[in-house]
């Protein structure tokens, strides 16, 4: 509930207003921020998900005295208007497109591994089950997994099964891509390491059955000729636990404006966003067994 009302009042403090009505909408927005400085323990919701989040709300009766609050939320996030730069007014009409970008980042890395990866390969949303299995009743602890039971409901089967963003063979090698949308400087968080682990385990392609031979942990870069780590290939992580799999970092360009222009541009950004994988992923998967490790579990950097 309050991440709606904090939804409402980032669109209030952020939203273009009409040079008209800059007196009016400045003292507004003043108090909006104020409001929202005091919940900053609340994470934030984009629009969309506020939106979609007010639809599922339901209000107990020690909510109720916030109806009216969450009511005139949802109509400042249901209010849109595109307003043209100065002296750019060409026309009456006008078009709002809203995107989640996490998801059309993962589309851009989609077109661009079709371009690189081995043809008909490259599966988005595989479904990864649970790395853990129920043990029914008094069966042994090595037993074979049990088939799925049709009674769980939906909600249940949600729980148990995750999906992979991207998998795709390159050269033969099975490999999944974990799209992020957000900044990175080259170290892999705890939750992100912990999730590739665990695909790592698990994640199977749809094409062959097998299990991925390694990883790539694919982020949006600032400076789209850099590579993370400084070297060729990025920044690489080795899984600590037998058998050997190869994670790597890369930070890969991340379309402009200029990019989006005609059809032409934007296939000539995929094609310098495979080029950026092709070299960021040169070697992977490709080098003899080294033997098997002790260390805990996890990702383990590469030492060169």
């Amino acid at each position: 509930m309050l991440r709606i009302v904090l939804a409402g009042l980032r669109v209030v403090a952020t939203d273009p207003c009409p040079s008209l009505f800059g007196n009016l909408a400045a003292p507004t927005r003043m108090r909006a921020i104020a409001l929202a400085r005091q919940m900053d323990s609340v994470a934030l919701l984009d629009r969309e998900r506020a939106l979609a989040a007010v639809r599922r709300l339901v209000l107990t009766p020690l909510d109720r005295p916030w109806l009216r609050t969450v009511e005139l939320a949802n109509e400042v996030l249901e209010r849109r208007t595109v307003l043209p730069r100065p002296g750019r007014a060409r026309s009456t009409h006008a078009v709002a497109v809203s995107l989640y970008m996490d998801k059309w980042w993962e589309q851009c890395l989609a077109g661009a591994l079709r371009i690189l990866a081995d043809r008909g390969s490259v599966l988005e949303q595989v479904p990864v089950p649970s790395p853990w299995i129920e043990i029914r009743g008094n069966e042994p602890l090595d037993a074979d997994e049990s088939p799925a039971d049709d009674s769980l409901d939906a909600s249940s089967q949600e729980e148990k099964t995750r999906h992979v963003d991207l998998m795709f063979e390159l050269r033969g090698a099975t490999i999944i891509a974990d799209a992020k949308y957000k900044l990175n400087s080259g170290a892999l968080a705890a939750g992100d390491g912990y999730q590739v682990f665990a695909y790592s385990h698990t994640a199977r392609s749809g094409t062959n059955g097998r299990l991925s031979d390694a990883a790539a942990i694919l982020y949006p870069s600032r400076s789209p000729g850099s590579i993370y780590g400084g070297r060729l290939g990025g920044r690489r992580l080795r899984r600590a636990t037998a058998p050997n799999y190869e994670a790597r970092l890369l930070g890969l360009p991340f379309p402009a404006p200029s990019d989006l222009g005609s059809d032409v541009a934007w296939k000539s950004y995929l094609r310098r966003l495979a080029d950026a994988l092709e070299l960021g992923l040169q070697g992977i998967a490709s080098r003899p067994e080294a033997g098997t490790s002790d260390q805990p579990a996890g990702l383990a950097p590469v030492f060169e």
